[in-house]
């Protein structure tokens, strides 16, 4: 009962803060068809997800409101989960709005408050629930991705990509409540399945092509350590090395092809690379 009240109450803030826009036509643009849109396709995200994820991660929220500390965590692939969807988050919010009439600055100021405002309800959420709790660590890495989304919007950092990959891993039987049930929630919940990319592109003519620096964990059933009848599975973290191509740029600047492309810059492209794991270096055909 108190998720569902909870998720009510975001609901209705949501809501509510799209019709104080509604009653400020110069500062937010309310008079531009494509923005009016936009804002309301916002909301419809916001309160979807927001819904989705009490299903998908929380249970019924019994405690009072507490902070956790979880930075030993999962190898602190959940961190960088929360940096790349916040600097990605926020770098398409800013592209989507300067497309709907949006000056530039306004929309990165906008976006900026569109992103912080939605992961820090996530963050609310986590506070309550009686397995996790309000971190820290989270709100660092939240804010930390959305200036490098704000950065990257601006021009800046424009040699450098944030980028993701998963693939599905065995560890999900062995704790299906945790690492998730079905591939829906896997991609979210198993860190084992999860790569986070650093790419750098160094050339403006060939600014397609790229050197990718990746980091991942294996044989994680738990956060700090894993459970009695989980596997006897050896925990590591793991590296990789690779060539990255960037979609979006392999197509003349201006073009329709080139805008749509890069809302998909942010997957890892799979090619061949290497992999340092446990202190041995292995070639793969393919990482990603």
């Amino acid at each position: 009962m108190q998720r569902h009240l909870v998720g009510l109450i975001l609901i209705f803030s949501i809501l509510f803060s799209k019709g104080g826009i509604a009653q400020s036509d110069s500062l937010f643009y309310w008079d531009k068809p494509a923005a009016k849109k936009l804002i309301l396709a916002e909301g419809v995200v916001a309160v979807v997800s927001l819904s989705a994820l009490s299903f998908i991660w929380y249970n019924e929220l019994q405690t009072p409101f507490h902070f956790f500390n979880d930075g030993n965590e999962w190898g602190s692939m959940d961190k960088l989960g929360h940096f790349t969807g916040a600097a990605w988050a926020t770098e398409w919010n800013v592209s989507l709005m300067q497309q709907a009439g949006i000056p530039a600055k306004k929309a990165r100021l906008y976006a900026a408050s569109a992103t912080m405002g939605f992961l820090s309800f996530v963050e609310v959420l986590d506070g309550f629930s009686p397995k996790y709790g309000a971190s820290v660590y989270d709100m660092v890495a939240n804010a930390s991705g959305t200036a490098f989304g704000l950065a990257h919007s601006a021009g800046y950092l424009k040699k450098w990509e944030i980028k993701f990959s998963f693939t599905q891993t065995p560890y999900a039987q062995y704790r299906p409540n945790l690492l998730g049930d079905n591939l829906a929630e896997r991609w979210l919940k198993d860190y084992n399945g999860q790569t986070y990319w650093l790419s750098y592109f160094p050339t403006e003519k060939w600014s397609w092509l790229g050197i990718s620096v990746g980091y991942g964990i294996d044989g994680y059933t738990g956060a700090k350590s894993n459970p009695i009848g989980t596997g006897n599975f050896t925990r590591s973290s793991q590296w990789y090395l690779s060539p990255d191509i960037r979609l979006s740029h392999l197509f003349k600047k201006g073009t329709k092809l080139r805008q749509y492309l890069r809302y998909l810059d942010f997957i890892k492209v799979p090619l061949p690379g290497l992999m340092l794991n446990n202190g041995k270096v292995q070639f793969k055909g393919l990482v990603y």
